[in-house]
């Protein structure tokens, strides 16, 4: 929810300015799918989207791959991306469930440095949102963190709010809505 509040709040406060804004949406249960050169075509395509004037470098490489039915490489994709990031003033990019996806392969890792190269060469914004995975924490170790966490009473009243969706049975049994609401709390932790 955070980065969705906070992706739509750029699109509020600059929608009349030639700000580029990219969200990618990790999922654990898409890990294989979420390859850095599939995230990072998914912010290249989002920016292009935005403002189809600056896609002159995405058109070249579908015009340089659409022959040999290949795909452009990860190379040909951040020199796209870097491209078309100086052609806006700035440039933001969220990334949410930064946890969710995988460091197996080294996806995580890779895509997060590859961003960072090219924070250096352009203005481009990073925020991204995780649980507090040591490999994450580390990577952003010296920048501004946030850290939110649900208290147990708003876990507890999100719960008793969805009570009325179980089964009659429960929701004729107090002990057992309240034995609920305490071990989603405590599996929750916080979450």
């Amino acid at each position: 929810m955070i980065a969705a509040i906070a992706v739509d709040h750029l699109w509020k406060t600059f929608q009349e300015d030639n700000i580029g804004i990219a969200s990618v949406y990790c999922n654990y249960k898409a890990q294989e799918s979420q390859t850095t050169t599939d995230l990072v075509a998914a912010i290249l395509k989002q920016l292009v989207q935005e403002r189809p004037l600056f896609g002159e470098p995405v058109a070249a490489l579908h015009e340089r791959h659409a022959d040999r039915r290949t795909r452009p490489s990860l190379d040909e994709l951040l020199t796209a991306l870097n491209s078309v990031s100086t052609c806006y003033s700035k440039v933001y990019i969220v990334l949410d469930g930064l946890d969710e996806c995988s460091d197996s392969n080294g996806t995580r890792s890779e895509l997060l440095a590859k961003l960072r190269g090219l924070q250096t060469k352009t203005d481009i914004s990073l925020m991204a949102t995780s649980r507090f995975v040591p490999k994450v924490m580390q990577f952003f170790e010296r920048l501004p963190m946030l850290e939110i966490r649900a208290t147990d009473a708003d876990v507890k009243q999100f719960v008793a709010g969805q009570m009325n969706r179980l089964p009659h049975c429960v929701q004729r049994n107090v002990n057992l809505q309240v034995e609920i609401q305490d071990r989603i709390v405590q599996a929750v932790d916080g979450m």
